[in-house]
């Protein structure tokens, strides 16, 4: 898989939720740094998420980039009757995610 493909691959784990394919995405130094959330390993992100799952949901992607430094995805994120848009940024080492930035406004539009 192409670092885009990955991104793709990481977004569809987690709003079907399938945490177990999701860890094999992360490199295990893997950093989150978000509005909510903080986490500075890929076990204490899956042990969050296997604590709390989070609820089935889907996502459109609006734009997505790619250069050197990784990928970029603008995407509408849709639980329920409500959804947002959110960018989130990923960096990679070994062609696995070592990084994400996510970025949104926690109001929902419904």
């Amino acid at each position: 898989m192409d670092r885009k493909e990955i991104v793709l691959k990481y977004l569809e784990c987690f709003c079907k939720p399938d945490v177990a394919s999701l860890e094999n995405l992360l490199s295990p130094d893997f950093q989150l740094i978000g509005p909510l959330f903080q986490f500075s390993s890929s076990q204490s992100y899956i042990s969050a998420l296997k604590q709390d799952p989070p609820e089935k949901s889907k996502f459109n992607v609006q734009q997505i980039y790619e250069n050197d430094q990784g990928v970029c995805v603008v995407y509408e994120y849709v639980k329920s009757k409500d959804s947002m848009l959110i960018a989130q940024t990923f960096q990679f080492q070994d062609n696995k995610i070592s990084s994400t930035l996510l970025i949104f406004d926690g109001r929902v539009n419904s």
